[in-house]
């Protein structure tokens, strides 16, 4: 009974083989190797690090590692039984890391695809952080190539918030790490085109070829360098046109259809961005009624020359009055001037200027005449007889 017990103490005592393939030691870090035991089918084999979590358990009786430091990675073997059949540790010893820090020498602009985008510097620098002297080599991951003669630590024409990628390996040593870095950027200038017809009260997209006179403004949106303005460049450039450098640009189209209009701004940090906006010019074919019903029911209370088929005024919800959803004449002619008179051809109304606001006055109900004179940017209606001319009946005014 005796020779039993300590024939089981051996057993528990007993050691693994475990053999070595890879570097000799030190290695570097992170350098792979493989540790081998004897294969057995009918062993489980347990590989631990030196705190003890679990690398591999099954049937495997071996592990690649890459270790990061000196360590000691532990085997233990069992039967099919679960019993202890062996263990073992075998110390690896790693060599020293270093550190590798990046500094940006040159920003660059956020448009990384423009000229003015790529244009930031970066510098590698390895070292120890113990003191120990260090012989280091550096090569950039670049396609294409861009390092400054003389120094192959520092990298130029570098874009905005891209990864690039440096190998550093110590001469000395024979090791090598890797690190990434992603530039920084001043911000490009974000702004929006302001577009208001000649005429409108309110910015739209939309002009009229009789008034096709557009000014057109910018406001800054987004400024998220307190060291970076916008200067004074700031170029416009109709498609086709010569630019012009103002803070303000008023152009005048020619014809109907869409076209756009393009702005250049630059900051002070020589960052620029160009942004387009489409303007679309419309023909003119006023509506004019010939019947209105000034009765303050909301509905019809004004005479309101419009365009033909504008749906305007269908939604009154934001509106005081009727006529406040209409366009003024004055936005689709250059010039207007409407009369109105009486059946004896008196003047009982007149506007240079009609804003669709005239509500009969205190005039009766029946019919008047108008003649709506205007004059517009292609088409001269006032020295031509075919001027705007009609009647208009004024019902349930109750004077």
């Amino acid at each position: 009974m005796a020779i039993a017990l300590v024939a089981l103490k051996l057993n528990l005592n007993a050691q693994c083989t475990i053999s070595y393939t890879g570097p000799t030691a030190p290695i570097c870090s992170e350098e792979p190797i493989t540790l081998t035991a004897e294969s057995n089918s009918n062993y489980t084999y347990l590989w631990t690090d030196q705190n003890g979590d679990t690398i591999e358990f099954g049937n495997r009786y071996y592990v690649n590692l890459t270790p990061y430091e000196t360590t000691t990675y532990t085997l233990r073997i069992f039967d099919a039984d679960s019993s202890l059949v062996c263990e073992n540790s075998y110390p690896i010893e790693v060599r020293k890391r270093f550190e590798i820090d990046f500094i940006q020498h040159q920003l660059t602009c956020s448009n990384r695809n423009a000229d003015n985008g790529q244009t930031a510097a970066v510098e590698a620098s390895a070292y120890y952080t113990d003191g120990t002297e260090g012989n280091f080599e550096y090569k950039w991951n670049l396609s294409p190539l861009h390092i400054v003669p003389g120094n192959e630590a520092m990298a130029i024409g570098l874009a905005a918030y891209q990864n690039y990628t440096i190998t550093v390996t110590d001469l000395n040593t024979g090791c090598s790490q890797t690190a990434s870095t992603k530039p920084r950027a001043y911000p490009n200038p974000i702004v929006k085109i302001i577009a208001t017809p000649n005429g409108a009260n309110e910015p739209s997209d939309t002009a009229y070829i009789q008034n096709p006179h557009v000014k057109f403004t910018f406001e800054e949106e987004i400024n998220d360098s307190v060291n970076c303005k916008l200067s004074g460049n700031h170029t416009w450039k109709p498609i086709n046109e010569v630019s012009s450098q103002q803070m303000e640009y008023t152009f005048t189209y020619t014809n109907t259809g869409d076209y756009d209009m393009q702005l250049k701004v630059e900051s002070d940090c020589g960052c620029d961005t160009t942004y387009t906006k489409t303007i679309h010019v419309m023909p003119v074919k006023l509506k004019i009624p010939n019947v209105f019903t000034p009765n303050g029911d909301g509905i019809n209370d004004y005479f309101i020359i419009s365009l033909d088929g504008d749906g305007s005024g269908s939604d009154m919800s934001n509106y005081e009055n009727e006529y406040e959803a209409y366009q003024a004449l004055r936005v689709y002619y250059e010039k207007t001037e409407l009369t109105v008179f009486n059946r004896w051809g008196s003047i009982v109304y007149k506007s240079d200027d009609y804003e669709n606001d005239w509500d009969g006055g205190k005039l009766s109900d029946g019919t008047y005449y108008y003649v709506l004179k205007c004059h517009g940017y292609k088409d001269d209606r006032i020295s031509n007889k075919n001027c705007y001319k009609g009647s208009v009946t004024i019902i349930g005014s109750g004077r």
